[in-house]
């Protein structure tokens, strides 16, 4: 096989001017932290330009060359007026050609001839007498062609009036071919080594003659006729003349399996022809000695076969033999193509320079990201509601249990809801429930008490307080009970509004549960006894086409929610890779507004599908709703069958019911819990402030009858401490318990976890 050789460069030295660059727009202060990062830039670049070295060992320098190119794309603008790196490539084909640009596409693009080269060198050393061999070849000429490709497609990114000849269009249109068609060839050879079909075999062949003729006409353009070995045309013409006579070969052993002898000489008589012009072609040319033993090999084999099947047609069968112009033409089959840049095994390394980014690209960058966030959060709060929508449309219609109802082939109940029922009966049953819910509103009420109380005792002594101020006037000196705990009575309506939301949440709870009580009451029964309450019933032709049709429209149904989950999977994942770093620092005279513009048109198609999912969806529910009406309509002219559908409806609601009302009660449990967790050391507190109030109320009054009596003080007594006031009044104690809603319209309340209660004033018990 045909391989290529790299293009040589001469040395670049980006130390001075990057320093420089960075010197001038970041301070000298970033010279010595990127310094090194430099210097291995450097390095890379004479290490992955040493042609001399083996083309595995190249290759792995190319490849972290080529990486760190694009790390510096971005960040250092290499250019004629501005950081001046030269960079001097020579021709392929021509050495003594060489072109000088000051340009990071330029140097980009030569580097991928040069991957591109000793890509073809990899796959040409291959050991092609295997089938991994063969495998790995076919994958690396592909490689290559893409690479080949890339520089290709872009050559606008850089002009010059001495581009090296290697560089133009068609000369890379060839070169890509060629490597195709060798791509091609081991998927043929692979194909004869595994046993495929000569049927198969014939269009791979003919996929080959495809490319290699491609090239052969590519090749022979006047541009390439001056800058590539002529023998690579010839080579190319010998190799489509080759796999034509193949693809002959391979039809004459199909010709042969169905009995078809006539047939069977015509096509190796076309085969013999084609491999005596590929000789002619390939006589006179170096690449031809290489094959020659093969090529006889072949030809002799193939003259051998020709020789015994006319032997065989002329003394056993004496089938027609016919004419070259009535054989069929051979189907072709290419199974390769030029593989993306994407598709090329770079390094995943850090970017070295990550942090030279201009300040006003970071705002830029800041704005990027907050209109990406703004995105996401629109797209996933539409997403949810859509979503949404349809699950409770599904849930109202009821369909599963209908078309279960309809289609079962079993008698009784179906199998997926009596699993749904013996669930529902290891959790406990309806019984489980009625416990639960009982525990919750034990809970209730001592919650309720606890608030009671601390209301009553905080209302008598503030009632004790105004009875003394009363009979003492002015001489009842101490704060009023009304001011001093108006913090705790403040945090005490937050914990009866907590209470309310949460009763409120019960009462749907209870709905619910007592609603659906009759049915979940049957999760006590067994299968077989479940089997006989099942009413039964035959159904018309017109409601079974309904019914498969609507399964049908089911399926579609779910596979258009998954595909719209997984977009919006793919949306969340481009979201957190997205990084418009480099296309902000390459605006190309662009107004930063519209390269942000421009960059979120990314998210445009994913959009777009997504809302088109759900306008399918809708006209499916749509389409079910009134297919499920018309089974309604038929039911009522049949009661059995209605009953029937009834029955299972009721029954598969219930198991649903079930498990919500647990998790539910299981909820509201866990609420009242942590809630009570607040309540009793709020009470004590509240508890210790009476209990202080008190007291000082005590002492005051024993001060204030000694000083009607005209007694002196009681030397044993002090001044009275005045009672400590509640502090509170932030929340404090008074939020409530945080834990998930389950699906109630109010929920119980949630907010910030407890705070711990607040130690006792000091000197009381």
């Amino acid at each position: 096989m045909i391989s290529i050789e790299p293009k040589r460069t001469e040395k670049v030295d980006f130390v001075s001017p990057f320093k420089d660059y960075i010197t001038k727009n970041y301070g000298k202060s970033e010279v010595a932290h990127h310094l090194p990062a430099i210097q291995t830039l450097t390095g890379l670049r004479v290490t992955a330009l040493q042609t001399a070295a083996g083309p595995d060992i190249l290759r792995g320098h190319l490849l972290r060359y080529h990486r760190w190119l694009d790390f510096i794309e971005g960040r250092f603008p290499i250019a004629s007026n501005q950081i001046k790196v030269n960079f001097v490539w020579y021709d392929a084909f021509k050495p003594a050609k060489k072109c000088l640009m000051r340009s990071i596409h330029f140097e980009r693009a030569c580097v991928q001839f040069n991957l591109a080269s000793v890509l073809c060198q990899v796959g040409a050393l291959e050991n092609r007498a295997t089938s991994d061999g063969l495998k790995e070849a076919a994958k690396t000429f592909q490689l290559s062609a893409g690479l080949f490709r890339t520089i290709r497609d872009n050559a606008a990114q850089y002009t010059c009036k001495d581009l090296t000849v290697d560089m133009n269009g068609e000369i890379l249109g060839a070169l890509e071919h060629l490597m195709l068609a060798q791509a091609q060839e081991c998927f043929f050879t692979k194909g004869m080594g595994s046993g495929l079909s000569p049927g198969v075999l014939s269009k791979l062949a003919m996929g080959a003659v495809k490319l290699y003729q491609q090239a052969a006409q590519e090749l022979s353009l006047p541009i390439a006729k001056t800058t590539v070995d002529k023998s690579w045309a010839s080579y190319c013409l010998y190799k489509a003349r080759f796999f034509q006579a193949q693809a002959h070969i391979c039809m004459a052993n199909t010709a042969k399996e169905k009995d078809q002898y006539g047939m069977e000489v015509a096509r190796l008589y076309v085969s013999s022809s084609m491999l005596d012009e590929a000789a002619k072609i390939g006589q006179g040319n170096a690449f031809f000695a290489a094959m020659a033993s093969s090529h006889s090999t072949t030809r002799s084999t193939a003259v051998k076969r020709l020789q015994d099947a006319v032997k065989d047609n002329d003394t056993i069968y004496h089938e027609p033999i016919p004419p070259y112009e009535r054989l069929e033409a051979i189907e072709e089959k290419v199974l390769v193509k030029s593989l993306p840049l994407s598709d090329v095994p770079f390094p995943n390394e850090d970017d070295p320079f990550f942090k030279l980014t201009p300040l006003a690209v970071n705002e830029g960058l800041k704005i990027y990201k907050s209109k990406i966030d703004e995105l996401m959060l629109t797209q996933r709060k539409t997403f949810e509601e859509r979503a949404t929508g349809v699950t409770a449309k599904v849930a109202e219609l009821n369909l599963s249990a209908t078309l279960e109802a309809i289609d079962s082939k079993q008698p009784g109940i179906p199998a997926g809801m009596k699993r749904g029922v013996a669930s529902c009966r290891e959790k406990g049953g309806i019984n489980a429930l009625y416990q639960a819910a009982e525990t919750k509103q034990n809970l209730a009420e001592e919650a309720r008490s606890i608030l009671s109380r601390i209301e009553r005792t905080l209302q008598e002594e503030q009632d004790e307080d105004e009875t003394m101020r009363r009979q003492f006037g002015n001489r009842w000196q101490r704060t009023p009970s009304h001011l001093l705990t108006v913090n705790l009575r403040n945090d005490l309506g937050k914990h009866r509004s907590h209470l309310e939301q949460a009763v409120k949440a019960d009462t749907i709870v209870q709905t619910k549960l007592h609603e659906n009580i009759e049915m979940m009451s049957k999760f006590d029964l067994s299968d077989a006894e479940l089997d006989e309450m099942l009413p039964t019933a035959s159904f018309s032709p017109q409601c079974m086409e309904l019914v498969a049709s609507m399964r049908s429209d089911t399926e579609k149904l779910e596979a258009h929610q998954q595909e719209a989950s997984t977009l919006l999977d793919d949306l969340q994942k481009t979201a957190e890779a997205d990084d418009a770093t480099l296309a902000l620092m390459n605006k190309g005279g662009k107004a930063q507004s519209q390269v942000i513009g421009e960059e979120l048109q990314k998210y445009d198609p994913f959009i777009e599908k997504i809302a088109n999912s759900f306008v399918e969806q809708g006209m499916l529910l749509q389409e079910l709703e009134a297919k499920n009406n018309q089974i309604k309509s038929l039911q009522a002219a049949d009661g059995a069958s209605g009953m029937r559908v009834e029955f299972l409806s009721s029954l598969e609601r219930a198991v649903k019911v079930f498990s919500d009302v647990q998790s539910n009660l299981r909820e509201g449990v866990t609420f009242y819990k942590s809630f009570l967790d607040i309540l009793k050391p709020f009470e004590q507190q509240a508890a210790d402030l009476v209990f202080a109030r008190r007291t000082e109320k005590a002492d005051l009054l024993a001060q204030l009858q000694r000083d009607l009596a005209g007694l002196p003080p009681d030397p044993g007594m002090g001044p009275t401490a005045p009672a400590p006031a509640y502090g509170g009044g932030d929340g404090g104690t008074a939020s409530a318990p945080a834990y998930p809603q389950q699906g109630i319209p109010f929920g119980y309340p949630s907010g910030p976890p407890p705070v711990p209660p607040k130690p006792r004033p000091p000197g009381y018990p």
